[in-house]
């Protein structure tokens, strides 16, 4: 179960951070990126963050710092979201302080927060000194900084945890509401947050009301009104009404997306309809695969990747390291992954390159 926001440092693999910069979450997650109605994608050049439209053209000249941190070859930074753009606004780093900027490059809050967070349902999440708070989009303090974790808005609300430990419930005006008897608790999505004690698990609402009991080992988030849970040491999925409906029977599971949900049997990855049939899938299932986006999901045939669409067919062959979800037309891949760090670009949906590849920077400096 994902947790709060917080300041720890995750190691990740260097194909992995690097695709982040180029990977986009659905527009209903994280907002509008459109900008003189052009979404902007995020690019690396020479260790330089800049941004290009669908056409691969360039509409903010790579300037802003970028925040790598190398490790015995791996890079960690979990302070910002990859520069993407959430309702008209980016995170930038300058000058080692975060700020943001608006869709013509320009400095709307002043870099000034130690991390900076997406703008959801208007607010952004913001940290200084260790002490996380809330702002709007003009940079003014809604929600004092003074909270030991802070999540994203979803629906109106945000799970926080408070200076005493405890978790609560914030709304939007400030005003938050505790959530007794919680270990921990997760983010809002779909009007529900993960929620954990005693070694169980279940949900609550946007009103702080365990809205399904904690009797689950583990529980991930509901999209499309299902919710992947575990039951002893199997997975299946659970409706709002916290009704199992589809029973649990996977060695792992994650949300659904455009109908179709990634489950694991065994070694292999499988997709599955709403009633738990599998779909657009071989036999023998697929050795990785992502989530749907925009009609196609990219899945691992031998050492590469490719896209497939609803029906299980290849529509653009696998031959690529590493891929990241189309979002705006236009989705995240790596090659020459082998030479380090390899090469990004952008493709289309038939597989073309309207940016890149590129090696994002040259000589990072390493631990």
């Amino acid at each position: 179960m994902k947790a709060l926001i917080t300041t720890s440092s995750v190691l990740v693999c260097v194909a992995v951070l690097l695709i982040s910069y180029l990977d986009f979450s659905p527009p209903d997650t994280f907002g509008s990126g459109m900008t003189s109605e052009r979404y902007l994608f995020p690019i690396i050049v020479a260790g330089k963050r800049g941004y290009i439209d669908a056409k691969g053209e360039t509409v903010i000249a790579p300037s802003f710092d970028d925040t790598w941190k190398f490790a015995h070859g791996a890079m960690q930074d979990p302070r910002f979201d990859g520069g993407k753009f959430c309702e008209g606004l980016a995170t930038v780093r300058v000058s080692g302080k975060f700020g943001y900027i608006n869709g013509s490059g320009s400095i709307i809050i002043p870099a000034q927060f130690d991390v900076a967070r997406c703008l959801s349902s208007g607010l952004a999440a913001v940290m200084v000194d260790n002490e996380w708070g809330y702002i709007d989009r003009t940079g003014k303090k809604i929600i004092p900084l003074n909270l030991l974790e802070a999540s994203d808005f979803d629906e109106d609300v945000a799970s926080v945890r408070q200076a005493n430990g405890s978790y609560g419930i914030a709304n939007k005006t400030g005003i938050i509401k505790t959530v007794v008897d919680a270990e921990l608790v997760g983010y809002f999505q779909g009007g529900f947050a993960p929620l954990r004690l005693e070694e169980k698990s279940g949900f609550i609402g946007v009103t702080g009301s365990v809205a399904v009991p904690l009797v689950y080992e583990q529980v991930k988030h509901f999209s499309e009104g299902l919710a992947p849970v575990k039951v002893k040491t199997n997975w299946g999925f659970l409706n709002t009404k916290g009704e199992m409906q589809i029973a649990a029977q996977y060695l792992d599971a994650w949300e659904f997306s455009e109908g179709f949900a990634l489950v694991q049997k065994g070694e292999s990855f499988f997709f599955i309809d709403r009633s738990g049939s599998v779909v657009a899938s071989p036999s023998k299932g697929f050795k990785e695969a992502q989530h749907f986006s925009e009609g196609l999901a990219g899945v691992r045939s031998g050492d590469k990747w490719g896209y497939i669409n609803s029906k299980g067919s290849f529509v653009i062959p696998p031959q690529f390291d590493v891929v990241s979800s189309f979002n705006n037309g236009l989705a995240g891949v790596g090659v020459d992954q082998a030479k380090w760090p390899g090469k990004f670009g952008y493709i289309n949906k038939i597989g073309r390159y309207v940016w890149g590849p590129t090696a994002p920077i040259k000589s990072p400096n390493r631990d």
